[in-house]
């Protein structure tokens, strides 16, 4: 993290800050590569234009900084007893001659505000956000990569919550779902209390959730994230709650806002400014009978902090640059009666990364699709709805799957064992009954795949399995004399090599549907 110390230092030259002053915080995280926690206790990095940085630690903090923060090495220490003035006076003396000093304004706290005017009085004192803020906005690859696994969790916790989902449960119990979910999955915390709001409470943008239980037919908000390595995904989805028809109005709203994302979407490119993206996403919605209903930006970036520069809105010029996540997330907000916001998400559109994002809006045919089962997906990628029958079919499509695993293992460890099934197949009572379980373990597949977004092969596998049940339902076993025989004679490399494929395809069926 060195490097970064010294990137920053350049821009202090260049703007002709002496000082630069920081508390745990995201920046301070970035600069040193490990996340110290903000307690009651004074804890500053300072990071002159010129020269080697120092910091003022607790002496509790002691032997956490030697081993994350070895480059940082010039160190003063204070403990409870004598508290933290004798040791910070002696850091800033190193200073002294600063005139020009920067702090993050939404990062220090008065406290420490308090002890740098005691300890560097009279000086300029100037905002730091055009300095490790706008490092941070560009991300390197491995930063996005982290957000892209947070996302990842987050939408796997989403999917898993859907599952358990019924109209009349609480905004609560579905929350505390979500937050289980996302930590059992390997999420490294919360990026922010989740809103989940039913309603007309979903017209609220950043509401809190209670025990309202949320109504067949109605809006569900869910804007939730988690984070992975320290960096942060931010996502929306909006639902119609099964059980009653989403309205005319619900449809048109979703359009709308549909419309407005992938509209900033398309535009999002490294040479875009902010601006433009928010002009495209607000376009969509700025007609008559939307006039008033957006409330606010349209999105903002992303990264160790939930919200980080750029702001996606009007009148910010700024190009994105590469590497720049933002999020694009139109919204329409009709108060008392509900509300429809597109995904937030770390959308690396012209970022340099070349990847798409990991969700699409659901178009018109899918919306109707759930409309009829009585659901509705909104906004994002098509979700499962909620109250759905995920979770048994899924179970089934696994239970085909262990089947597989296990004939394929026990196939390539006793091939003589293969061949004594094959045997004890060639009688017509057996091949039958054995042929229909491999037709309705195919059907099984082909239903698990339709029914959800697992990979299309699964399908073309199971209609295979189909095609070869039927067909020997249908010869039994004089027409599936010749295969068996096969079967019976096949040199034991060959054996083993099928049950090789076959136990691959089987795990390969677990995982998919899990």
């Amino acid at each position: 993290m060195s490097e970064r110390i010294g990137a920053l230092q350049e821009r202090l030259q260049r703007q002709s800050i002496d000082l630069l002053v920081l508390n745990p915080g995201p920046s301070m995280t970035y600069l040193t590569g490990h996340a110290f926690e903000s307690h009651e206790r004074l804890f500053l990095l300072l990071v002159p234009a010129r020269g080697e940085p120092a910091a003022i630690l607790p002496l509790l903090e002691q032997d956490n900084w030697a081993s994350s923060v070895p480059s940082v090495s010039k160190v003063f220490l204070w403990d409870d007893k004598d508290g933290p003035e004798q040791a910070a006076r002696a850091a800033f003396a190193e200073f002294a001659a600063a005139q020009r000093v920067a702090i993050e304004p939404l990062g220090l706290r008065y406290m420490e505000y308090a002890v740098l005017e005691r300890c560097l009085p009279g000086r300029e004192i100037v905002p730091a956000d055009a300095l490790v803020g706008a490092m941070r906005q560009h991300k390197s690859a491995e930063e996005a990569e982290a957000i892209r696994r947070a996302a990842r969790i987050a939408e796997r916790a989403l999917e898993h919550t859907l599952q358990q989902v019924r109209p009349g449960m609480s905004e609560k119990e579905i929350a505390a779902q979500l937050v289980s979910r996302m930590l059992a999955l390997g999420g490294e915390g919360i990026s922010f209390g989740p809103i989940v709001l039913g309603g007309p409470k979903s017209a609220l943008p950043h509401g809190v959730p209670d025990e309202r239980p949320v109504g067949a037919g109605e809006f569900l908000l869910i804007d939730f994230g988690t984070s992975w390595h320290g960096y942060h995904c931010d996502i929306t989805r909006t639902f119609v709650m099964g059980g009653a028809e989403p309205s005319e109005r619900m449809r048109d709203v979703y359009e709308a806002v549909r419309a407005g994302n992938a509209a900033g979407v398309a535009v999002a490119t490294a040479e875009a400014t902010a601006h433009e993206v928010h002009t495209a996403a607000q376009a969509p919605l700025s007609e008559p009978r939307f006039e008033g209903y957006f409330k606010h930006r349209t999105g903002h970036g992303l990264g160790l902090d939930i919200h980080e520069p750029p702001s996606v809105m009007e009148g910010n010029h700024e190009p994105l640059g590469v590497g720049t996540v933002i999020t694009v997330e139109p919204g329409l907000y009709l108060e008392g009666w509900g509300a429809h916001r597109g995904r937030r998400l770390g959308d690396r559109r012209g970022a340099g990364f070349s990847d798409e994002l990991p969700a699409r809006p659901a178009d018109r045919r899918q919306l109707r699709r759930r409309a009829r089962s009585g659901h509705a997906a909104r906004g994002g990628r098509p979700e499962r709805p909620a109250g759905g029958r995920r979770a048994p079919m899924s179970m089934l499509v696994q239970l085909v799957g262990v089947v597989l695993g296990v004939c394929g293992a026990l196939t390539f460890g006793s091939p003589e064992l293969a061949r004594g099934a094959a045997e004890w197949l060639e009688q017509e009572a057996r091949v039958r009954p054995v042929a229909l379980l491999v037709a309705i373990a195919g059907a099984v597949l082909v239903a698990g795949a339709a029914a959800t977004r697992w990979p299309a092969w699964m399908q073309v596998l199971g209609g295979l399995f189909v095609a070869a049940g039927l067909l020997g339902v249908f010869l039994g076993a004089g027409g599936s004399r010749r295969l068996l025989r096969w079967w019976r004679l096949a040199p034991r490399f060959a054996l083993r090599a099928w049950g090789v494929v076959t136990g691959l395809v089987g795990v390969l069926i677990v995982f998919a549907a899990r």
